[in-house]
């Protein structure tokens, strides 16, 4: 196995420029293919419409590449320098079996439904897997941001979400991570609370069936963000769902 560098999927949106993850992962390509399809005014009911788009697309997109998901984490760092850095890390959900010697994690891939739905056995030799990881930055005028996030096919909606609450809705990092959240799969429209009740009538109208959820839930990612300003400021966003932590650091006394 070796590690292969791979230039940045560029996606122009709103005067910015976003830099994900290519081919062959996947979480990039379709974030790209949601962004492509909002024209403003960018409210739940053109979120819901770009990611159903998304999504018939989804089975090509993943068809073509070489080809993927889970128990994921992720860091965003960004300093005074102009430096950005987004990582996302995963183990799938881990096998319960560590290399001796090296504390890590052998991973269970080939059993995640969402990377390789026929099963384990099933798997084509020499194939190299994807990701639905999607470390990204967004590089603009006034503002750079790093994030990511993991939740297994939840990320791509996750960071949707986000991107388009900085850019679209002028959210602070701390407000875009939080607002309430939404993920569309096959017909079933999963939904956070904080939605107006005519807002989620007016979502249920266009999908096969629709579950809110009772509170903010892990199921719906964590987006890990920081941001530099052309101000000079800072910001860092851990998201709650996760555990996620936001930390500004002064390291010129140390």
């Amino acid at each position: 196995y070796q590690v292969v560098e791979r230039v940045p999927l560029t996606i122009e949106y709103r005067e910015s420029r976003i830099l994900t993850n290519p081919p062959p992962s996947a979480g990039g390509v379709l974030i790209g293919h949601a962004l492509n399809q909002l024209a403003p005014p960018v409210d739940p009911l053109a979120l819901l419409s770009a990611m159903a788009a998304a999504n018939r697309a989804r089975s090509r997109l993943l068809d073509d590449s070489d080809q993927v998901y889970r128990g994921t984490t992720h860091i965003s760092i960004i300093d005074r320098a102009g430096n950005v850095a987004a990582m996302s890390l995963s183990n799938g959900e881990g096998c319960g079996c560590s290399i001796p010697g090296t504390g890590i994690m052998k991973n269970n891939m080939l059993g995640e439904e969402d990377i390789n739905p026929q099963g384990v056995g099933h798997w084509q030799p020499n194939r190299r897997l994807g990701s639905m990881m999607a470390p990204t930055l967004i590089l603009s005028v006034e503002h750079r941001y790093a994030l990511g996030s993991g939740g297994s096919n939840r990320i791509r909606s996750a960071i949707l979400r986000v991107i388009t609450g900085l850019l679209d809705n002028k959210l602070p990092p701390a407000e875009a991570v939080n607002a309430p959240r939404l993920h569309l799969e096959g017909g079933l429209l999963s939904l956070e609370p904080g939605f107006e009740p005519a807002t989620v009538a007016a979502l249920g109208t266009r999908v096969d069936a629709i579950k809110v959820w009772e509170s903010t839930n892990l199921f719906f990612g964590g987006v890990h963000l920081v941001a530099g300003h052309d101000n000079g400021s800072f910001d860092a966003a851990g998201d709650p769902r996760r555990g996620g932590v936001g930390r500004l650091a002064d390291l010129s006394a140390a």
